[in-house]
């Protein structure tokens, strides 16, 4: 018997899988979900400023003294960072950063 290979879910109707509506209706995994893909477009924000500086990962691991690797990890979401981290490699992009709170005007619809 032949094996049939799956095609891989469109967006759109990825998210018209009856799963994946039951996981994204569970308001605590929304908040997850949401909670990162904020984080993954922070980390994208450090490789965007520093092609847009003209900048290696080597040269931003020289100025900020962590490995390229760790950049490297950094930048592909594949390592989570502390505000400390985030904010050494900004400098050393030449960039501040900083936290901004605001008021959620809708706290239970995360």
């Amino acid at each position: 018997m032949k094996k049939q290979i799956k095609k891989r879910p469109t967006s759109t109707s990825f998210f018209d899988d009856p799963r994946v509506k039951k996981i994204y209706a569970d308001p605590i995994r929304r908040a997850k979900i949401k909670a990162n893909l904020r984080n993954l477009e922070f980390l994208e924000d450090i490789a965007r400023i520093r092609k847009a500086e003209n900048l290696t990962q080597a040269e931003v691991s020289k100025r900020s003294k962590i490995s390229q690797e760790e950049i490297s990890r950094i930048e592909r979401g594949k390592k989570n960072i502390t505000f400390e981290t985030y904010d050494r490699i900004l400098t050393s992009l030449g960039y501040k950063a900083e936290i901004v709170h605001h008021k959620i005007h809708n706290a239970h619809a995360l």
